[in-house]
């Protein structure tokens, strides 16, 4: 049979992709079976409006001839009364009304043929078998009409108007030889224009169809194109909206096995380590496929998929029993009991590196086609973009976690470096202030003397330790009320006046009559460091303090004629214990803490802090505060001054609970120098024989270490003994700058003491707990 070819695109064995290569039967105008089926529930859906006005004009013309037959046929005219208004016009009516039945769209050309058969016939029984003529007859004239308007009024197929013709023309042709009069010329004559306008109406038809099966396929191709265009821009969603390899890579493989007409797909990820690709999803597969395959990765060089990744390009096997070198080998029983016959394996690379591959498999022999092989193509390289992002992911949450996990190491490395650097100090304190105590003047003094101020500055240092954990720890809480910078400046030139003074540098200040909203203590922290840190590193010119208004907010700003710093140094420079030009690590410049503290309280205020500099000019480091609402600012109401004598405490008896053999005997040295009955023990277990044995009682205050032996702590100790002495007074020291155990301890609500401590410090906080 001769065929011609229409652009179609389609696979070659038996995918009906719209596009090309598909054939086109020129006399039936049929599709191959599985696009003629679609494209027979499309007609049915287009054509049903022109039945119903098909059968309605016949039903009409039918019933307005009939009122004619008294003059055209008045002898016969009862039994062609029957033949319109008993069977034509019901039998019309029955397929009228079926049309909208939803059973009409599968039954839509047979009801349509009906339809116009009824006609035909029942116009050759009325001539040829009721009328029988002699000769030609106006109703005759019925049947040229028909041939034509079942073909195109109806929308018959041209398949079926073909048979409707031929059955019309046979059926007049045998009735009217054998039950007619008519002169065989005159028969011939009628078949002369029944054929012809048989032909016109069949060649009406047939072009009709042809552009309407021709206009299908460009829809079909247009609604392939949105709908891959579609999948494109949800797979760009999906790879750029999210991290969820598995999810990105379903939505892949399944817009690849649809768009692809495969029965089903997989997408598997290369490992460089073991050499192997390894199942990541798949759909549409068999869940015995699936298991076969996640069974084990598939090495490199083995399957469709190893041969692809060796080539960089596609492998098709058109029929998996004739390649039985390419397919896995404990697949390709499971894959031919299933009935899968020939597969795709594209590479998923970026550049020249892979990532994996995409596998798509069908039931039936043949290949894709190359648009469907571009397609896939593009899915693949979506593919390789996303396992990209998903590795390039991980590392970097590997690094973050190597990070956070050093940072712990290292907060606990600080916070038990900083306890045991703490305990000496501690207790070289308290003997130094005892010895004060116990030689105030002379040269022991002098030397108690030195000793405290040497002790002090080591302290400072080790505060600053304690203060990065404080803000690591969450463990402070801003107070915000309305602040004088004004006051807040003046207070920070009064301090530092004299050290400007002894390195002959000149200290500006304006300190306007401005308030601002944030907390006192932590905003004079943070500027007290930015000064601090402008007068180490400024060796000549000028340091200057200055708050002015900017909009709604407040710029306090510090700025030196120090060296300056360099572009790259200026994001590390608020790191921790990381300082310019100090590289033999000279105290006297501090322990590099300063502005990583200054970075944490303005996180934690809220505040925006800016740095400017230029090598050889200088630096200023700015913050910006909100304006207050009120006007009035909150007055610092001084704490009031415990009066630390020596002999302030005289009398209290005082249980210290320490760990340490040295910290006992360093507080039980300074506290009975104070005039304090002093009591000391380890922990809970020799405190109770204290009680017990040595008959211990009204105890006045317990001051305890926080982190004891065995476990112990010195908040569960002081809950202990209070469960036997009452609501005593408690504090806690401690030389822990661990951030969690800074978080237990505030909650325990006792005061905290941090070791070092000096003995005017304690003595305070004792009578402030004695008080309490």
């Amino acid at each position: 049979m001769l065929r011609r070819s229409l652009k179609m695109q389609n696979g070659a064995g038996g995918s009906t992709q719209p596009g090309r290569d598909s054939d086109f039967d020129w006399l039936t105008l049929n599709f191959p079976k599985e696009l003629e089926e679609e494209f027979r529930r499309d007609y049915a859906r287009k054509s049903v409006l022109h039945v119903r006005v098909g059968i309605g004009f016949a039903i009409a013309l039918w019933s307005l001839f009939g009122l004619l037959d008294p003059w055209i046929v008045p002898q016969v005219r009862g039994s062609a009364w029957l033949i319109r208004f008993a069977g034509v016009v019901p039998s019309l009516l029955l397929i009228f009304l079926f049309t909208f039945s939803r059973h009409y769209y599968r039954l839509a050309q047979p009801a349509a043929a009906t339809a116009s058969m009824i006609s035909a016939l029942a116009l050759i029984a009325m001539v040829n078998l009721v009328i029988r003529p002699n000769g030609a007859h106006p109703y005759t004239a019925g049947l040229l009409l028909s041939v034509p308007c079942i073909c195109v009024v109806w929308r018959l197929r041209f398949i079926n108007g073909v048979w409707a013709t031929l059955s019309t023309v046979l059926a007049d042709n045998v009735t009217a030889v054998w039950f007619t009069g008519i002169p065989l010329a005159v028969i011939m004559n009628n078949n002369f224009f029944l054929v012809s306008s048989g032909v016109l109406g069949l060649l009406a038809g047939y072009n009709m169809e042809t552009y309407i099966r021709r206009d299908f396929l460009q829809r079909r191709a247009a609604e392939k194109s949105i709908e891959q265009l579609n999948a494109l821009r949800e797979i760009g969603q999906s790879v750029g909206s999210t991290l969820d390899l598995e999810a990105v890579l379903t939505t892949i493989v399944t817009h690849a096995v649809e768009l692809s007409g495969a029965n089903g797909g997989a997408i598997y990820e290369y490992d460089e380590a073991t050499q192997a690709f390894q199942l990541r999803t798949s759909h549409g597969l068999e869940t015995e496929l699936v298991e076969v395959l996640r069974a084990a990765p598939i090495p490199r060089n083995q399957g469709a998929i190893g041969r692809a990744v060796a080539e960089l390009r596609p492998i098709q096997i058109s029929d998996i029993l004739e390649r039985p070198d390419l397919v896995l080998a404990r697949a390709r029983p499971v894959l031919e009991r299933l009935g899968h016959r020939s597969l795709l394996a594209v590479p998923l690379r970026r550049e020249h590196r892979i990532f994996g591959g995409l596998v798509v498999s069908r039931r039936q022999v043949g290949s894709l086609s190359p648009e469907v092989v571009n397609l896939l193509q593009t899915f693949a390289a979506q593919s390789g973009l996303a396992i990209h992002n998903a590795q390039l992911f991980r590392e970097t949450e590997t690094k973050s976690r190597q990070l956070e996990l050093a940072n712990l190491a290292r907060s606990r490395f600080l916070a038990a470096a900083s306890h045991d650097l703490r305990q000496p100090l501690h207790t070289l304190s308290l003997y130094s202030a005892a010895l004060k105590l116990h030689a105030p003047d002379g040269a022991t003094g002098e030397i108690a003397i030195h000793i405290n101020k040497a002790l002090a500055s080591l302290s400072a240092l080790v505060d600053s330790l304690l203060d990065i954990s404080k803000l690591d720890a969450g463990a402070v809480q801003p107070e915000l009320q309305n602040v004088s910078l004004k006051t807040l400046i003046e207070r920070i030139d009064a301090d530092y006046r004299p050290l400007a003074n002894g390195k002959g540098l000149e200290f500006h200040v304006a300190a306007p009559d401005i308030l601002v909203e944030t907390d006192p203590v932590l905003l004079e922290r943070l500027v007290r460091n930015l000064v601090d840190n402008a007068f180490k590193y400024t060796a000549a010119g000028n340091v200057t303090l200055a708050a002015e208004p900017d909009g709604p907010k407040v710029r306090i700003s510090v700025r030196d004629t120090g060296p300056g710093i360099p572009a790259a140094e200026r994001e590390r420079i608020f790191e921790e214990f990381y300082q310019i030009g100090n590289p033999e690590r000279n105290r006297v410049q501090g322990l590099g803490l300063g502005l990583a503290i200054v970075q944490r309280i303005a996180q934690l205020l809220g505040l925006e802090l800016k740095l400017e500099s230029e090598p050889g000019r200088g630096s200023t480091f700015a913050v910006t505060a909100p304006l207050a609402m009120e006007r009035r600012a909150a007055q610092r109401t001084p704490a009031a001054q415990d009066q630390a004598t020596p002999r302030a405490l005289d009398g209290a008896r005082v249980l210290v609970i320490d760990d340490e053999p040295d910290v006992r005997a360093s507080m039980r040295a300074l506290l009975e120098h104070l005039g304090c009955q002093v009591a000391v023990c380890s922990g809970y277990a020799d405190a109770e024989r204290l009680l017990d044995q040595d008959g211990l009682e009204d105890v006045h205050l317990i001051v305890s270490d926080f982190r004891l032996r065995q476990h112990e702590n010195g908040i569960d100790t002081v809950r202990r003994l209070r469960a036997r002495l009452g609501e005593v007074p408690a504090l806690l020291v401690s030389g822990d700058t661990a951030p969690e155990r800074l978080r237990e301890a505030q909650s325990s609500g006792l005061p905290l003491l941090h070791k070092p401590v000096s003995a005017d410090k304690l003595m305070k906080a004792m009578l402030a707990a004695l008080r309490r």
